[in-house]
């Protein structure tokens, strides 16, 4: 633990001096803590909680402390975020400094963002982490601490499910947010961990989940595979599902593709009406660029390509520009 809070206390040095002088203490948590223990590298991606050091401090004091801060070290580069989130670059880190959290969810509702936080300040991160997903994504190491050897804040016991190479959930409130399952997927594939024996599956329910998050979670890793393995998921325990979990379910069964972008040139290729149509109702893509790249691949002959390709595609995405050529 000494090289990763080497690591991130070096790259943020100015950012922790300028909060302890503010009696605040960041503390690592999640994913780059995460990653480290299970291969040994350094995440770009960098979530920050703060801890006062201070009592009785009001939140909007320490939103004014945060803002202070950043504006000195970043100047106005700085995002604000919901539940009292900050996010800037710094040092090559993608940084996200927020206020820990409690979230108690809303009657019965199922949802992403269905709770109301209750925002501490305090080191109780047993009561903090509670909220998140994983217990291998609930540890984390205080950066401004000075004591030796590095203490790993671990609540839940991550690291030994890091050790076997589970996923565990951290409490029943997993159920309640849909995107979980999905954050499930993405990690069961991407890291090779096997699911706990303790989840039920069968308590999900994805009807209310959007193709916005389905695209997000999925192209973390191979999109079609992520679609597929969460279908083969809804199929196998009956998870209460909806008409974009479906389609792109089978959609995935017939097309291998690494994201939505490599989907939509493979449809240009080869159509399936019920899949683009549905596609164009829902607005995931542009009628208009399916139908230059549809065009683009209905020509035969090479030099009317690269003539079309020059006068037409200039205007669409890199990847899109790249799969052409590829076919030039």
């Amino acid at each position: 633990m000494e090289k990763l809070k080497s690591f991130y206390s070096t790259k943020l040095l100015p950012v922790l001096h300028e909060f302890t002088a503010h009696h605040f203490e960041l503390v690592l948590v999640g994913g780059a803590v995460r990653n480290f223990l299970l291969n040994g590298s350094f995440s770009e991606d960098c979530d920050l909680e703060i801890v006062s050091t201070q009592e009785n401090i009001s939140l909007e004091l320490v939103k004014e402390n945060i803002e202070a801060v950043l504006k000195k070290i970043v100047g106005d580069k700085f995002k604000r975020l919901p539940y009292h989130i900050y996010k800037f670059t710094f040092n090559g880190l993608d940084c996200e400094i927020s206020v820990g959290r409690e979230e108690e969810f809303l009657s019965q509702g199922i949802g992403h963002k269905n709770f109301k936080p209750k925002f501490l300040l305090n080191k109780d991160f047993g009561r903090k982490w509670h909220r998140r997903d994983f217990s291998i994504n609930a540890m984390g190491i205080n950066l401004s601490a000075t004591q030796n050897p590095v203490e790993l804040i671990d609540p839940f016991f991550g690291k030994d499910d890091i050790t076997r190479r589970v996923l565990r959930p951290c409490s029943d409130q997993f159920y309640r947010d849909p995107v979980r399952l999905l954050r499930l997927v993405r990690f069961h594939l991407l890291y090779s961990l096997e699911i706990s024996e303790t989840i039920q599956l069968e308590k999900f329910n994805l009807s209310a989940i959007t193709f916005f998050y389905l695209r997000k979670e999925g192209e973390r890793t191979n999109l079609s595979l992520f679609l597929r393995t969460l279908y083969d998921m809804v199929c196998r325990f009956n998870i209460l599902s909806n008409e974009f979990v479906q389609l792109f379910g089978k959609v995935s069964e017939q097309y291998d593709f690494v994201n939505f972008h490599h989907l939509i040139y493979l449809l240009a290729k080869d159509p399936d009406n019920e899949i683009v149509e549905f596609i164009f109702k829902n607005g995931l893509f542009s009628k208009k660029k399916f139908n230059k790249l549809r065009k683009f691949n209905d020509l035969k002959n090479k030099d009317e390509k690269k003539r079309y390709f020059a006068k037409e595609l200039g205007h669409l995405d890199q990847e899109f520009l790249d799969w052409c050529r590829d076919d030039l």
